[in-house]
C-alpha cells in the first residue's frame, strides 16, 4: 500500500487521500470543470522584446476576464525565444469568452508574424493540488 506525505497532516493513507479529495471536489466542483491550456510558441530572434510587450498588455486583461482563474505568460531559461502562456479558464464557456475578446484579438493580430512557427496549444487536466485557490 502506498501513502502519501502531506505537511501538517503526517502521512495519509489512500483510503483517507481519496475521502479527502472527494470531500474538496464536492466542496469546489468547479475544479473539475476548468480548462488548463499551455500554448508554447518560438518567435523570431528579432521580435522578441515586440512580442514581450505585446503579451503582457494580453496577459494583464485576461486576467481582469471573469472566466480567467489564471493567465501566466514564461520565458525559457536557455532559450529565450521560446514562451509558454498557461491559460487557466473556469470552463468551456470562459476558454471560447476568451478569443472573442478585442485585447485577444488585437494581440492575435500583433504578434502573429512575429512567431518563427505556428503556436501550440495543449490541454491539461488538474490531477494535483485538490484545493485549489485560483480567484
Amino acid at each position: 500500500m502506498h501513502t502519501l506525505y502531506q505537511p501538517n497532516a503526517g502521512l495519509i493513507t489512500p483510503y483517507v487521500f481519496s475521502d479527502k479529495i472527494n470531500h474538496v471536489i464536492s466542496i469546489f466542483p468547479e475544479v473539475l470543470e476548468m480548462i488548463i491550456v499551455n500554448v508554447h510558441i518560438h518567435v523570431k530572434p528579432e521580435m522578441v522584446d515586440a512580442f514581450i510587450d505585446a503579451t503582457k498588455i494580453n496577459v494583464s486583461n485576461s486576467n481582469q476576464e471573469p472566466g480567467v482563474a489564471r493567465f501566466e505568460f514564461y520565458q525559457q531559461k536557455d532559450d529565450p525565444k521560446r514562451f509558454i502562456l498557461m491559460e487557466v479558464y473556469r470552463d468551456e464557456a470562459a476558454a471560447a469568452s476568451h478569443k472573442q475578446t478585442a485585447h485577444y484579438a488585437v494581440w492575435r493580430d500583433t504578434v502573429v508574424d512575429m512567431m518563427a512557427e505556428p503556436r501550440e496549444g495543449v490541454k491539461f487536466d488538474l490531477l494535483a493540488p485538490a484545493d485549489v485557490t485560483w480567484r
